[in-house]
């Protein structure tokens, strides 16, 4: 490995963890563990799943036809 690369690596390195930085920032944080829409618990594996999550599959899954139909 010669000197660009290994400043290459550095470089990336230092970029992954900006955006990882970023992210974090921005990223809302989950108040509830319940359904915003119908205040149901929603299940630790849905929660441990990733993303932001404010709705049980069966809300979410409504909430996004509504949004389809416009």
């Amino acid at each position: 490995m010669d000197l660009v690369d290994k400043s290459n690596d550095a470089e990336q390195l230092l970029r992954n963890a900006e955006i990882d930085n970023y992210i974090n920032r921005v990223r809302p944080q989950r108040v509830s563990d319940s359904c915003i829409d119908c205040d149901e618990p929603i299940p630790a594996e849905r929660l441990n799943a990733g993303g932001y999550i404010v709705r049980c599959i069966d809300c979410q899954y409504i909430y996004e036809l509504k949004k389809k139909q416009g």
